[in-house]
């Protein structure tokens, strides 16, 4: 599923819900399409570890090196 709107909260809410309606046995993956610096991803992460997210795909800028 897409992820990566402008408050961390609607993302969770969102992820919550889709794990809610999927159940704990299928694989949950999010995409964010490079939106997020390193803080954020962090963030977004610890926020998301309640809900089993097996995957998180893109979260940054591949060429972000310095992680800002």
């Amino acid at each position: 599923m897409k992820v990566g709107r402008p408050r961390l909260a609607e993302d969770v809410s969102r992820v919550k819900a889709v794990r809610e309606l999927i159940g704990p046995d299928i694989p949950l993956m999010v995409d964010v399409n490079m939106g997020w610096t390193a803080e954020q991803a962090i963030q977004a992460t610890r926020a998301f570890a309640d809900y089993g997210v097996f995957w998180l795909e893109e979260p940054t800028i591949p060429d972000d090196l310095a992680g800002i």
